[in-house]
């Protein structure tokens, strides 16, 4: 699915999507962040968005801060952090922060 995404082929993208969700199973959803996400949490279901507010959480940003930053509400960035902490079975935000440091290397692209 994500091979016909990344190669121009939306019609085949989401043919596997509908099949997979037809399936019952977790369907990535097509994120509006910026940020690539690494394969260890696209398995797990993680968004580009959830990954640009998991690399502000690394930098122990506050969620109004990770909201100003990426334009969002306070309760939004409140929601990707319990998705977040739901998707990486992460106990709390420092744990968060823990899992950005180790696959959200500060020198990749698309950064927040």
């Amino acid at each position: 699915m994500r091979w016909f995404a990344d190669h121009d082929r939306p019609v085949l993208a989401t043919a596997c999507r509908r099949l997979l969700r037809d399936a019952g199973g977790q369907v990535p959803r097509r994120g509006r962040g910026l940020s690539v996400v690494p394969e260890e949490l696209l398995a797990r279901g993680v968004s580009s968005r959830e990954v640009d507010v998991l690399r502000l959480i690394g930098r122990r940003l506050s969620n109004r801060d990770i909201a100003e930053a990426l334009v969002l509400s306070p309760r939004t960035v409140e929601k990707h952090v319990a998705g977040l902490l739901r998707k990486t079975a992460s106990p709390d935000r420092a744990a968060l922060a823990a899992v950005a440091a180790e696959l959200l290397p500060e020198g990749t692209a698309g950064q927040a």
